[in-house]
């Protein structure tokens, strides 16, 4: 994971970092952070996953400015702006910015992190085993539910297709679900992404599906969704 900090006040560039160091330390993640105090190519061929951009650069520069170069280039960056002026909030999301944080609460670094690692984690792969012969690749963000078909699994995916593996659903559920997946009864998992609403009794997917939820799930759903819901903004 690279993390980018512009910021020509080092002082700014050093607490961000710290708050970035410890953060995904203690998540045990594979890291690095480059800093810079002025718009430059190396910035640009980092392929940085996130850039922490200063609004207030000195020397002339903007970091609105250097947000709209870099979404002209089409770089993969998430860019959240860090500065003291809220007012300038609105401003922020022309340029596609997932986050606008106040200098004042740099905790709110630790959190978008956060967000985006759970985000890409759907971007992963897991591969289903059909049958002794046949092994299917498949990205966990296209897991629509997955279901028990007799004594096998049925994963069904967004695009209609269905795989039947001999796995057990609970066994599945629990390895999916740090993965944006939650077994809401010992019968289905749906993904989280796919979830049109739900009340104390029902779960109804986007394709109108509606599915029982067992009532000792119901508030640990809750919860998951919600969090869940905060990561749909990237």
């Amino acid at each position: 994971m690279k993390i980018g900090i512009l910021d020509d006040e080092r002082i700014w560039a050093n607490q961000i970092e710290d708050k970035v160091n410890r953060f995904l330390e203690d998540k045990n993640v594979n890291y690095e952070v480059f800093k810079y105090d002025s718009f430059n190519e190396d910035l640009i061929n980092r392929n940085l996953d996130i850039l922490f951009l200063d609004i207030d650069l000195g020397n002339g520069e903007d970091g609105f400015a250097v947000a709209e170069k870099l979404n002209a280039l089409n770089t993969d960056s998430l860019i959240c702006f860090i500065t003291s002026h809220l007012e300038f909030s609105r401003r922020g999301y022309k340029y596609k910015a997932f986050r606008y944080i106040d200098k004042d609460n740099l905790e709110d670094v630790e959190e978008t992190i956060d967000v985006y690692i759970k985000k890409m984690i759907q971007e992963k792969y897991i591969v289903l085993a059909i049958n002794s012969n046949e092994l299917i690749k498949i990205r966990i963000k296209d897991i629509y539910c997955i279901e028990t078909h007799g004594r096998k699994v049925r994963y069904v995916l967004q695009n209609g297709n269905k795989y039947i593996t001999n796995e057990k659903l609970q066994e599945v559920g629990e390895m999916l679900k740090n993965y944006g997946l939650f077994m809401i009864q010992r019968s289905y998992v749906v993904n989280l992404r796919f979830v049109a609403s739900y009340n104390s009794r029902d779960v109804v997917l986007l394709n109108g599906e509606k599915i029982s939820i067992s009532r000792k799930c119901v508030n640990d759903f809750k919860k998951a969704f919600f969090e869940w819901r905060l990561t749909s903004t990237i």
